[in-house]
């Protein structure tokens, strides 16, 4: 059981834009989130598309700062898959994501 900080899928089955496939597993689909003060109960709001948006978005920006360079298929499979989740237009989102290979 999940007590406190916890790896959460970004997008999960319970979205409605939800594809299955094991590109999921992806790191590109992970965030660290409180389950007691942030996750549990907040589905309504975590669930809305500018959230996830800006939680993929931080999620590359973090992997970026951290110098991660991606090595897995999956990462490019889950990108392919959401690509419209990420705005061509966003300039600093495009280029964390071609730091880190994609």
């Amino acid at each position: 059981m999940n007590r406190y900080d916890a790896l959460h899928h970004i997008i999960s089955p319970t979205l409605r834009f939800y594809r299955p496939g094991l590109y999921n597993k992806s790191v590109l689909n992970s965030c660290p989130i409180h389950n007691f003060k942030c996750h549990i109960g907040n589905d309504g709001y975590l669930h809305k598309d500018d959230v996830i948006r800006s939680l993929l978005k931080k999620n590359v920006l973090a992997l970026d700062n951290l110098g991660y360079k991606t090595r897995s298929q999956r990462d490019a499979e889950f990108l392919m898959a959401y690509n419209a989740l990420y705005p061509k237009e966003d300039n600093e989102l495009q280029a964390a994501l071609a730091n880190i290979g994609l």
